[in-house]
């Protein structure tokens, strides 16, 4: 799933950071990232790819 999918926002990001940390363990790639705001699946504006 993604954000397009509509998936919340904390979830695609635990999943990205998953996937991610098997492409680059070391924390200093995938560590600073943090979910600010609502936890809400975004919404398309127009088309998107």
């Amino acid at each position: 799933m993604s954000l397009w999918a509509g998936q919340g926002r904390a979830t695609a990001l635990r999943e990205a950071m998953r996937a991610f940390r098997k492409l680059r363990p070391h924390p200093h790639f995938w560590a600073p990232f943090i979910v600010v705001g609502r936890d809400t699946p975004l919404r398309a504006l127009g088309p998107h790819p």
